[in-house]
């Protein structure tokens, strides 16, 4: 597996966020697929200390690694740098 330096990942996630911002539906999915690792690891800090507020809005941990395991954003095959129209 490449390692990333933070800085390197840092810029890479500001540019597809920008382009996800114009609607770049592939940059988003992009970006989703990037940091879904570090998603999952933020969850899990934080829903042992929080289970009950969770717990009350009706999400569980098993809804929450479904949604890492089976959704991402829609995209099309466009590359990143063009804008989605519609």
């Amino acid at each position: 597996m490449e390692t990333v330096n933070t800085a390197d990942q840092q810029a890479t996630n500001a540019a597809l966020a920008a382009l996800a911002a114009t609607g770049n539906s592939y940059a988003l999915a992009q970006l989703w697929e990037l940091n879904k690792g570090l998603l999952r690891s933020m969850f899990w800090k934080w829903y042992p200390a929080h289970k009950a507020l969770a717990d009350a809005h009706g999400l569980t941990a098993d809804d929450f690694e479904q949604l890492l395991s089976s959704t991402r954003p829609r995209h099309t095959t466009q590359p990143p740098g063009r804008l989605q129209t519609g």
